[in-house]
């Protein structure tokens, strides 16, 4: 089903690439970001314990916008 799968210790998520396009599968099998992203990096600081890890996510620019004109087409379609 995926070309690819990293398991992200500081979340217990797997990052995921299918078809090109990444994403994030939780540990029950569910997509938390779906797989439509050129890139997603994970952002761990450095300095704290487990417990105190702040993962952020960073996708490209271009799908951004992607989504921003998409939400916009859905908002003047209603």
């Amino acid at each position: 089903k995926y070309d690819e799968i990293k398991y992200m210790s500081s979340t217990t998520d797997f990052l995921v690439k299918s078809n090109g396009k990444y994403g994030i599968v939780g540990i029950d099998k569910k997509f938390k970001v779906k797989n439509i992203y050129d890139e997603i990096k994970s952002l761990i600081r450095q300095g704290y314990n487990n417990k105190q890890i702040q993962d952020k996510l960073m996708v490209t620019y271009a799908q951004i916008n992607y989504q921003r004109k998409k939400i916009q087409r859905e908002v003047w379609a209603d």
